[in-house]
């Protein structure tokens, strides 16, 4: 069920992002967002998990985050990966657009969609379709990783729902371990790992055989352990780490400091 459309009129921007991971403690200032465009900042910044629920940043992720930014710059397909697992792992708006099949669908598709869970048509509901599409279009969550491409004619708009973005292994293995610290489950099958309502083939658009064979990639032995038989593809996750490990060797693997 559709609730809690708390982001106003606004999509997420890169901008925001950047400005962010740039410069903290002036993201907030006066003179570069509007009251509104900070509301929706500081809530799209929650949900993204580089604020806490005190309210504070979240240094362990923030610090991860800015490393990839200034290695890899803004367009990094990694960092905006993390940025919407997270959403979609925090923000019922985000969520529901995984369970969406993959198709085009026009603006006002998008909202009779929405207005179906959500019960009824009103401002909050078309506030939250614009933050949807907006993030979408002024993100590279859209264009890049193919989540949802948005196109013009005329006046009109529409998103495309495409998948087929090749995630890295170590985004992948960040997506399993948000969701084992839900459920606190750790050990499972890849067809159990589907069926459960954050699953990462329905979020990513990617499928049970990619994710087998992007995990068989990673060595580390502390944080994956994988079994494979005939019939099954046993996944054994490390209850003493965290997602935050899996970000760690990520920078490990790719040199960064």
């Amino acid at each position: 069920m559709l609730s809690n459309f708390k982001y106003g009129t606004f999509g997420l921007k890169k901008e925001w992002i950047e400005m962010f991971l740039t410069d903290r403690e002036s993201a907030f200032n006066e003179s570069l967002l509007g009251p509104r465009q900070k509301d929706s900042l500081f809530y799209y910044l929650k949900d993204i998990e580089l604020i806490n629920s005190k309210n504070q940043i979240n240094s362990n992720l923030f610090n991860v985050m800015e490393k990839i930014y200034k290695n890899e710059k803004i367009e990094s397909k990694t960092l905006w990966s993390l940025v919407f697992l997270n959403l979609c792992f925090n923000s019922t708006l985000f969520s529901w657009w995984q369970y969406l099949p993959k198709a085009t669908y026009s603006r006002n598709k998008i909202l009779e969609l929405m207005v179906i869970d959500y019960g009824k048509q009103n401002r909050y509901v078309i506030n939250g379709l614009m933050s949807l599409i907006g993030t979408f279009e002024y993100t590279p969550i859209g264009p890049d990783l193919k989540i949802g491409i948005v196109t013009h004619k005329g006046r009109e708009r529409s998103v495309k729902k495409e998948g087929g973005f090749p995630f890295n292994p170590y985004v992948i293995l960040y997506a399993i371990y948000k969701l084992a610290e839900r459920t606190s489950k750790y050990e499972f099958t890849i067809g159990e790992l589907a069926k459960d309502q954050y699953d990462p083939q329905k979020i990513l658009l990617i499928k049970d055989d990619y994710i087998m064979k992007k995990l068989l990639v990673i060595e580390d032995t502390e944080l994956l352990g994988i079994e494979v038989n005939d019939d099954t593809f046993l996944v054994k996750l490390n209850n003493q780490k965290s997602y935050i490990d899996v970000l760690k060797l990520y920078l490990n693997k790719e040199g960064i400091t």
